[in-house]
């Protein structure tokens, strides 16, 4: 097995580098698998010769395109609305190494950045085509109040409690109906 990971920039790849090998190490010794290379660079790497799989790091500002030369099952790419020039990193380079298979997983996520460019253009394709099937990729928008988890966090609740005669506007009640809709029809 081939996983690739990578983000817009070698910093910020960097940064995913150390939460994956955070909880690789953090991981108990029986649940492990034993690598045998380890590179923490941004194009860095972990590989398991012992059951001959592994994980490579990129990024979306290096100039060959991602995944060239290795065929992988797996794929997270982070901000991909940042990379230098995701057509040619991710057209020419990983989809190439990915074949068509029912084994394959992989994420392509970023924020939005506008509305042209690969990126957005990317994510009208699969919008359309995944229902009718044309598209490999299928296109999930995830709105913020998703992350009930994140925001507001309980700190922040306990700091700044909703009055309780606050009422929301009715453009805002409007929005909340129309993206509970999205939500559950998605």
């Amino acid at each position: 097995v081939s996983v690739v990971q990578a983000s817009a920039d070698s910093d910020k790849t960097r940064e995913m580098i150390q939460k994956i090998l955070m909880a690789y190490d953090k991981l108990q010794w029986w649940m492990k698998p034993i690598y045998t290379k380890r590179s923490e660079g941004d194009k860095g790497y972990l590989k398991f010769g012992s059951i001959n799989s592994g994980l490579i790091f990129q990024h979306g500002s290096q100039t060959n395109p991602i995944a060239m030369g290795t065929t992988v099952v797996g794929y997270h790419l982070s901000e991909v609305s940042s990379y230098s020039d995701a057509e040619d990193l991710i057209e020419v380079g990983l989809f190439k190494a990915v074949h068509p298979s029912p084994r394959i997983f992989g994420v392509l996520e970023s924020t939005c950045k506008g509305d042209t460019g690969w990126w957005a253009e990317s994510y009208w394709d699969a919008k359309s085509g995944w229902p009718k099937g044309e598209s490999r990729l299928m296109a999930l928008f995830l709105p913020f109040y998703c992350a009930e988890d994140m925001y507001p966090n309980e700190t922040e609740k306990r700091a700044h409690p909703i009055p309780e005669s606050w009422r929301p506007e009715p453009e805002t009640r409007k929005m909340m109906a129309e993206s509970a809709l999205y939500v559950q029809s998605n």
